[in-house]
């Protein structure tokens, strides 16, 4: 049976599960970040990431990805998201933590404000693409 994730980074806005709640595994409430961790880190980094309303928001100029405690091998990813005017950001997914950063070893997402980002301009960087791979639909 698929395990399926409600999923949130960045500026990302939570979503709630419209199947049922025992169909769906919510890492993420709109509250608590109980089920991240920095990646290559043991703890949430507080620092860079904080709760935005029911948002989980990347503080401006702080760089640092977050992942989650859990490992998932089969799953439906299902979130809502949000940019900041100029944005750029991205979901990478089969990350392993590696010797290099986060997207040496997972694919990406890609998360950005295409009318003011220059990546929006290319539709294999655009908001939906797999990042510089393949154009959404």
């Amino acid at each position: 049976m698929k395990t399926k994730i409600t999923f949130l980074l960045s500026a990302f806005l939570l979503t709630t599960a419209t199947l049922p709640a025992q169909e769906w595994t919510v890492i993420y409430d709109g509250k608590s970040t109980d089920a991240f961790r920095g990646y290559k880190e043991k703890t949430f980094p507080s620092k860079v990431w904080v709760i935005d309303g029911d948002a989980i928001k990347a503080i401006a100029g702080r760089g640092g990805d977050i992942i989650t405690k859990e490992t998932y091998a089969d799953f439906e990813l299902e979130f809502e998201w949000k940019i900041s005017s100029g944005g750029n950001s991205g979901i990478m997914y089969r990350v392993a933590e590696t010797n290099g950063p986060a997207w040496y070893s997972g694919p990406e997402m890609q998360i950005l404000d295409d009318q003011k980002h220059s990546d929006g301009k290319n539709p294999k960087t655009s908001a939906g693409a797999l990042y510089d791979l393949i154009a959404p639909n």
